[in-house]
């Protein structure tokens, strides 16, 4: 089990992290944060700059 803080930032317009993958993420690591952008593909700060700041801003490690 991995005990650090982790945030999985996820491209909520893109199919490379599924549901499903997420899902296994977090049996793995159960502390993990997951945070979805909206209406952004494979390249999320380029596709949602905003979105992309908003999820990663308030991260501390």
């Amino acid at each position: 089990m991995i005990g650090l803080p982790i945030r999985l930032v996820v491209a909520g317009a893109a199919q490379v992290i599924g549901e499903s993958d997420i899902a296994e993420i977090e049996a793995l690591a159960p502390k993990i944060e997951v945070r979805i952008v909206k209406d952004a593909g494979h390249m999320i700060p380029w596709d949602n700059l905003e979105g992309f700041v908003n999820a990663v801003a308030d991260f501390r490690a």
